[in-house]
């Protein structure tokens, strides 16, 4: 089966943001500026761009990206394990997608995309960057494949919503504090204190 090449239009090429408006990608400004990160004793210390076109993957790392990186700093014990596994359904489930995704015709089509630097203090925030990527994969193959109606509208929109809710579900599980998860990675219903 023949598979696209996803033609990535820079933020370079358009210098006063015409296409970004267009598509309805706005810049995100709080995400440089949370002091979230900043207060982060980083394990390890690196930076990724990420290259995005879905507004999933824009307003993830706009209003939870920092937050996720922050939490899974302080994570411990059970709930190290309920995130490390949820990673792992999560990258099992996405490879999957994109199996499938990219065997499927597809014709090529030039998407606006836009990008964006982030911080990585913990490994599991590089795991994230990892997963965001990879939804948005799904989310531009799965628009080039329903352009060639090698899927349709359904499949697609299946195909992003299961994307979705395995990251959100990583987002979920680094609100309850450490003291909510059994040693084990399963979460108890009332905080100990």
């Amino acid at each position: 089966m023949a598979t696209s090449q996803i033609e990535a239009i820079e933020p370079d090429d358009d210098p006063e943001g015409e296409r970004r408006k267009a598509a309805g990608l706005k810049p995100i400004h709080r995400l440089g500026g949370d002091q979230r990160i900043a207060r982060i004793l980083p394990e390890t210390d690196s930076r990724a761009t990420v290259v995005y076109c879905s507004t999933f993957v824009r307003d993830f790392l706009s209003r939870d990206f920092h937050f996720c990186g922050a939490k899974f700093a302080v994570a411990r014990a059970g709930k190290l394990r309920a995130l490390d596994d949820a990673f792992r359904d999560g990258e099992e489930g996405l490879t999957k997608a994109l199996g499938w995704i990219e065997e499927k015709p597809a014709l090529d089509i030039p998407l606006m995309s836009d990008r964006h630097p982030v911080e990585i203090k913990h490994p599991l925030a590089g795991r994230l960057v990892r997963l965001l990527n990879q939804h948005d994969k799904i989310f531009s193959l799965t628009l080039c494949a329903l352009a060639a109606r090698s899927i349709g509208p359904s499949d697609r929109d299946t195909a992003i919503e299961v994307a979705s809710r395995r990251i959100t579900l990583i987002h979920s599980l680094c609100i309850p504090d450490n003291d909510q998860y059994t040693a084990d990675g399963i979460r108890t219903n009332t905080p100990q204190r």
